[in-house]
């Protein structure tokens, strides 16, 4: 079993950037994605190499029209007045054709308002992935966004791909990313719900680290709570009355092995000092905590050359 253990300070984490496209990998399904006057087919794919993950968006041309490929608007809740960007990757299966981002705001009644922005260039079979980006003011009533993929004059029986959607707030495209980054470093990523299928946060909590190797082996821990209820006898009286309290955090003790003694004393040093902690990786033990009682405790065995025993208590996430 594995785990990743990181360390924050003392300070409530600070947001750094937001992709609010839903399912931007296509790892999932092509639900999110629709369209436009029953042009394009779509379907998610693996029959190119996808820039993120397993699967990419492909478009097959059925009309010579333009074809667009719109991102329902209902999943992305924009403010007013506000500057956007819409980024994706774009490389064509067959013919090199112009591709376009567009950026569309609606009302809360569905009615289009604000900036329709088009940003376009020429795409080639031979340049693999290409990003492009497109940058837009929502109206002064907006409230949703449809971020749209265009292809311009396509032949029918193309097939065009797409992969890597992203829509953050600014007037630049960030660093792609949706659920595959690992939190390392002073950025820690999270999903609103499954990595790879839905919007994505980047935050930072000012300092932090991660414990390396930032792979350990998590044995099973040692919890305790403190009692649900306890009792007291009434002043003056020989009656006695249950008073029944919140349980209390979890304490225990988290045993990790690492490869080597050497690793185990980094992790001592890690463990040490006024800083919170996040355990990561295992269900089970997912979870922030601190050091309390006494120190981190080092041991080494015959059979596991690097034990490192951690007290803790849980605490609430900073």
């Amino acid at each position: 079993m594995t785990a990743t253990f990181m360390r924050f300070p003392f300070v409530a984490p600070v947001e750094v950037a937001r992709n609010l496209v839903p399912n931007p990998s296509m790892e999932v399904n092509a639900d999110t994605y629709s369209n436009s006057a029953g042009a394009p087919t779509l379907s998610r794919s693996s029959l190119v190499g996808a820039f993120i993950g397993l699967y990419a968006l492909r478009a097959l041309i059925t009309t010579t029209a333009t074809n667009d490929i719109q991102i329902d608007y209902g999943n992305i809740t924009v403010l007013p007045n506000t500057e956007y960007t819409f980024s994706f990757y774009a490389r064509a299966g067959t013919n090199p054709r112009d591709v376009r981002a567009l950026l569309r705001f609606y009302t809360a009644a569905g009615v289009q308002v604000g900036s329709t922005v088009l940003g376009t260039s020429a795409f080639n079979t031979n340049t693999g992935w290409t990003r492009y980006t497109v940058t837009a003011t929502s109206g002064a009533t907006a409230v949703r966004a449809s971020p749209v993929l265009r292809v311009s004059a396509p032949a029918i029986g193309e097939s065009h791909y797409f992969d890597g959607v992203m829509m953050n707030t600014g007037p630049t495209a960030l660093t792609y990313f949706d659920g595959s980054f690992a939190p390392v470093g002073t950025t820690v990523h999270s999903w609103v719900g499954a990595q790879h299928a839905s919007a994505s946060v980047a935050q930072t909590p000012g300092v932090s680290d991660v414990l390396a190797p930032t792979l350990a082996i998590l044995k099973p821990y040692t919890v305790q709570r403190e009692a649900r209820s306890f009792a007291r006898p009434l002043l003056e009286s020989s009656v006695v009355r249950a008073v029944l309290v919140q349980a209390g955090p979890r304490r225990g003790e988290l045993k990790a092995v690492f490869p080597t003694p050497a690793d185990a004393m980094s992790a001592l040093a890690f463990f040490s000092g006024a800083s919170m902690f996040l355990v990561a990786g295992e269900a089970y033990a997912s979870m922030w905590f601190v050091v309390t009682g006494s120190d981190a405790q080092f041991e080494q065995q015959l059979a596991i050359p690097g034990l490192v025993t951690i007290p803790f208590t849980e605490v609430s996430a900073p």
